[in-house]
């Protein structure tokens, strides 16, 4: 989950950088303001809070962070030893015992892989290591190799039993957690809130994905500041008590010859994007708003028989 298929836009608070504390400059009386950033899945984690006890927060920040390494362990894919890559290493070979959480996050994504049409798929990564490789020896990949890593993509190799143990049933098939990783993580975080007694809070997770609880005091809404990477800011989003995620096919890019492309694939072509596209939108789930982000960028017109089995989801920006 260090470097992710889906480049992401950049989202942090207005008139303020890489921070997500503007928004709490006025804060109530009894309550006072925690933030914390670490490092996480190859990105800034900030999570800035509002509690009138300094050893709950110590408490939930400790928990948060805990619960996100722990992800990171199980669903990396630049971890050798996670389930996730075990799970890679041994398709078309042998079931594997996995965990909840990596339970959760696959069957999630097949979930997903039907409700878009096989558009957004976690399967996805044979394809980005055949480009990847092609931007790293400048070569283009030609039809007849891409056709052929094509066929080793789609869900509908991967099989679980019900009873905690997955398989990839194509050899050399592999899942790609970079564009689901993150908002499982947000979304865990967020279940914490009650736990701990947190009416306001905000998770800013690679400047890409966001969750905005409850409200500043003193405001309505979260201000939100929308910029993408190399353009200068859109504007500025009210949020509450939703998630944020923005994706953009040239956020970052790579060059083969003089074409550049960019990160986003579309599975059913087994092509990365050659053009510029990118959205933003709102959400319940932060997972959800991942996955919508980049099923949209796939998918601009969103047509499909499944579009209304979609959660809802809010476009706020789209170009």
């Amino acid at each position: 989950m260090h470097r992710r298929a889906v480049c992401k836009g950049i989202i942090s608070l207005a008139g303020v950088v890489l921070t997500p504390l503007g928004a709490f400059a006025k804060v109530q009386e009894a309550k006072r303001q925690f933030r914390e950033v670490r490092h996480a899945m190859g990105t800034l984690l900030d999570i800035a809070i509002c509690h009138n006890s300094a050893k709950a927060a110590r408490e939930f920040f400790d928990a948060a962070f805990s619960l996100v390494a722990r992800l990171e362990l199980l669903l990396s894919n630049f971890y050798s030893e996670s389930e996730i890559s075990r799970l890679n290493s041994l398709s078309g070979k042998e079931s594997l015992r996995i965990s909840k959480e990596t339970e959760e996050l696959l069957v999630i994504g097949k979930r997903f892989f039907l409700l878009t049409d096989r558009a957004f798929d976690i399967s996805v990564r044979p394809l980005i290591e055949l480009w990847r490789r092609g931007a790293v020896n400048q070569f283009l990949p030609d039809e007849k190799e891409i056709q052929r890593v094509k066929s080793l993509v789609g869900c509908d190799c991967l099989e679980m039993d019900g009873d905690g143990r997955a398989l990839l049933a194509e050899r050399g098939a592999s899942i790609e957690t970079g564009g689901i990783g993150k908002g499982l993580a947000v979304d865990r975080i967020a279940s914490l809130f009650k736990r701990f007694d947190i009416e306001s809070a905000f998770v800013n997770f690679g400047h890409s994905t966001i969750y905005a609880h409850g409200v500043p005091s003193m405001s309505e809404n979260w201000e939100v500041l929308l910029q993408f990477p190399g353009a200068a800011p859109i504007g500025t989003l009210a949020v509450r008590d939703c998630a944020l995620s923005a994706s953009s096919s040239f956020g970052q890019s790579f060059s083969i010859g003089q074409k550049q492309y960019g990160h986003i694939f579309d599975p059913l072509t087994g092509l990365p994007f050659s053009s510029k596209r990118e959205i933003a939108l709102t959400t319940r789930s932060a997972v959800d708003a991942e996955i919508l982000s980049t099923y949209l960028v796939i998918r601009p017109g969103f047509l499909g028989d499944n579009l209304q089995s979609l959660p809802p989801f809010k476009i706020c920006h789209v170009a």
